[in-house]
């Protein structure tokens, strides 16, 4: 049996992304439990291995539960979705009380315009269509390595040029005083339609 190089990189760079935010989890999820909610360390401690005990019970149950479900998207596809949007709400309410401090404050404020930039960019149709779809398709015969170190190069090419693209975009915007301009619009449109809103 040959082993397939492509699919076992691909399921590591997977799991590479799961191992990486399960350091980030562990990491940061204490420091909310303690600094945030002032909850002590034993209990902050009972609080973390609490997920790996549940997760040896409810794993194979929502498993079974799955296995079971006929829905049209498939089994897991509506596990997954409610999952992950019961998870995001989760992360928001646990965020919501953390205090930053000023310094990684502004670099969040800075970098979060890019990242939503750069997937705005990445995935636009036009872009994806004649820019990025089947470019990288020659690196599924290339040796492990390079398949790893292309798949991440590229990623990071594709990051660069993206918020190179949004701080150009920022430039243009600052240059042509943009934002005064929707803000003096909004305002005009306000000003014509808050007459006849008030008549209703």
């Amino acid at each position: 049996m040959k082993l397939d190089h492509r699919r076992t990189i691909l399921v590591g760079l997977a799991f590479l992304s799961i191992c990486a935010f399960w350091q980030m989890y562990d990491s940061v999820i204490p420091k909310i439990l303690t600094e945030t909610f002032r909850l002590n360390g034993t209990i902050s401690g009972a609080i973390m291995a609490l997920d790996n005990i549940l997760a040896l019970f409810l794993l194979p149950l929502f498993g079974h539960i799955s296995d079971k479900c006929t829905h049209p998207r498939g089994r897991r596809t509506p596990f997954i979705v409610v999952g992950t949007l019961l998870a995001a709400v989760a992360l928001v309410l646990c965020f919501a009380e953390l205090n930053i401090g000023p310094r990684f404050g502004r670099f969040i404020e800075s970098v979060s315009p890019l990242a939503f930039s750069v997937y705005l960019i990445h995935a636009h149709p036009l872009i994806w269509e004649h820019w990025l779809a089947g470019r990288f398709a020659f690196l599924a015969d290339k040796p492990p390595i390079l398949l790893a170190s292309g798949v991440l190069g590229g990623a990071f090419a594709i990051y660069l040029v993206c918020s190179l693209a949004d701080v150009l975009r920022a430039g243009l915007f600052r240059l042509f005083r943009v934002k005064a301009f929707s803000r003096w619009a909004e305002e005009a449109v306000s000003a014509q339609l808050r007459p006849q809103l008030e008549k209703e």
